[in-house]
């Protein structure tokens, strides 16, 4: 009898994901009546309204589950908060809001079912026709169903709102006020793209792979096994200094605002290590003094190396994220440089 009930639950799960992945195969679009929103076959989309949110449990209360109610029952959207990228408004509990996941990751056969969340788009917003995928060079998308008629009016934006310019394949959220149907594939005339995020690719361990298989001329820093879009080496002329990496990009990427005092020429900024978030650091240029304030601040720390700035880019060596930041490890190797809160390496 047990055993019975226990293969019920399994098959309810199973029947629940089908049908919500389903879904992605169906002619949607943003409007009053339809809420949904289109979406490339290798990616799904589920739509519910918002019923509350689930934390990691830490100090720092990561946001870590969206729990919606869609068509089909609840379910729970893993909120990433490096890749989520969200579109409207913040989220709050009643919102109607849809959410595109990779169909192409396994689903576990738990209920409620669960959806790790590439991008959402808050309903409640005035937003225009929305659609999910990857382009070419010809501005045509992977399935061949969509064609970009991009203009100098065109926005593109990467995840985090720095301008941008068309790079084809990358994955893009587009919003488009009008298209054309009547040819194939339909033209759709974007008013704003945002180039998104995307995890180095893995296993289905999460482990990365040999660094031979990795193109890594997309990212040259790495943070917790997600490369970092934007993130540099120095250079000077022909020389290349991989021991030091541009600033702004990895901390915008963590979600960590810098403040430039030009008459001090001194930066300031919260501390995105999640081991010490109470923290304030401040960077002073072309000095190799720091100074880490705030609950649990270390007073003044120095290190080898200063920061620089060079060509109006702010680079810091690779010793401040561990000495400074206090990550586990930070350092240059298979071409490129890794900064995580793995175990320390000797």
């Amino acid at each position: 009898m047990k055993k019975f009930k226990k293969t019920a639950v399994y098959l309810l799960a199973a029947v629940m994901i089908l049908s919500m992945t389903v879904a992605a195969f169906g002619e949607a679009v943003i409007d009053a009546d339809n809420p949904a929103l289109p979406a490339m076959p290798s990616f799904g989309y589920v739509t519910g309204e918002v019923l509350g949110f689930l934390y990691d449990g830490t100090e720092a209360r990561r946001l870590e589950f969206v729990r919606i109610q869609g068509e089909h029952g609840e379910a729970h959207l893993r909120w990433d908060r490096y890749y989520t990228f969200l579109l409207g408004g913040e989220l709050a509990e009643g919102n109607t809001i849809t959410a595109f996941y990779d169909m192409r990751l396994p689903a576990m056969l738990i209920y409620p079912p669960q959806f790790r969340a590439i991008a959402v788009v808050n309903s409640e917003e005035d937003l225009p026709f929305v659609v999910l995928g990857r382009f070419g060079e010809n501005f045509v998308s992977d399935d061949n169903r969509y064609r970009l008629n991009i203009t100098d009016e065109t926005e593109i934006l990467l995840h985090n709102g720095q301008p941008y310019e068309f790079e084809a394949g990358r994955l893009m959220l587009v919003e488009y006020i009008r298209s054309h149907r009547d040819i194939n594939p339909t033209t759709i005339f974007p008013t704003r793209i945002h180039v998104l995020f995307e995890p180095l690719p893995s296993n289905e361990y999460g482990q990365l792979p040999e660094t031979e298989e990795i193109d890594w001329s997309q990212y040259q820093v790495v943070v917790s096994r997600r490369g970092v879009p934007g993130a540099t080496f120095a250079t000077v002329g022909d020389w290349i200094f991989p021991n030091y990496v541009s600033l702004r990009p990895i901390t915008e990427f963590l979600d960590v605002e810098l403040e430039w005092d030009s008459v001090n020429r001194t930066i300031t900024m919260d501390n995105p290590n999640p081991l010490r978030p109470d923290e304030t650091i401040t960077i002073r240029i072309n000095s190799n003094e720091f100074y880490s304030a705030g609950v649990g601040g270390r007073g003044l720390v120095i290190i080898n190396d200063p920061a620089l700035i060079i060509d109006e880019t702010t680079f810091v060596p690779i010793i401040f994220f561990r000495e400074v930041l206090g990550f586990n490890n930070a350092w240059f190797g298979g071409g490129i440089v890794t900064i995580d809160n793995e175990e320390a390496m000797q």
